[in-house]
């Protein structure tokens, strides 16, 4: 993780005067932004779990849970289901004794998994992150491959706001079109990944 004064060289040219408080909120909602759009924040974990109603997902300092992408119970797979379909499908789901291996998860709270039916055995949890409000680091890919664009995300930002001696509207739209260009390249090549697969729309096959 780098400090998140690491951005401010590139922001500060660009708005003369920000505070250092107003400069770390604007890197800190740019960056989530970029989190959530670009996807590219991910974690893996592995625990053990009880029966119990539910289980904790330890995000790492700074983070927080954006989206559960997979979940395995005991190497096997299970379906995502939200409550109102369990509720609908499943009934006393909630309160169901352990009957053999989960078939689902869901969330009963936020930063959680609850395991359908529950019971005990290793859980294996594949998601995506999005840095938290109060954070005073940021990723270490993020600040060393993304500054620029967390940058332009920033002063989209700052420079929107009235009445400040660094407000520049024109400025701020240019930033934001180069931020909007950045994240756009970036979730195609997420798409693509490293191997550069090419995109396709039906499944080939020799």
């Amino acid at each position: 993780m780098r400090d998140l004064d690491v951005f401010l060289p590139k922001i500060k040219p660009s708005a003369v005067g920000v505070s250092d408080p107003a400069a770390f909120d604007a890197v800190r909602d740019s960056i989530a932004e970029f989190c959530r759009r670009t996807r590219l924040w991910r974690f893996d974990e592995t625990f053990d779990v009880s029966a119990a109603e539910s289980q904790a997902i330890s995000a790492p300092y700074g983070a927080m849970l954006f989206d559960i992408e997979r979940v395995n119970f005991n190497g096997a797979k299970l379906d995502p289901a939200s409550t109102q379909w369990l509720d609908a499908h499943i009934n006393d789901w909630r309160t169901m004794a352990p009957a053999g291996a989960p078939k689902f998860f869901t969330q009963t709270q936020p930063g959680t998994i609850t395991l359908v039916p529950a019971a005990a055995g290793t859980v294996q949890v594949w998601s995506t992150l999005e840095l938290s409000q109060d954070a005073d680091q940021a990723p270490d890919f993020i600040a060393d491959q993304h500054r620029e664009t967390i940058a332009h995300g920033a002063l989209a930002r700052l420079l929107m706001l009235p009445g400040k001696p660094y407000s520049n509207p024109n400025l701020a739209q240019q930033k934001q079109m180069l931020y909007e260009r950045d994240i756009d390249g970036l979730k195609v090549k997420v798409i693509r990944g490293q191997q550069r697969a090419p995109l396709r729309t039906r499944a080939q096959y020799m």
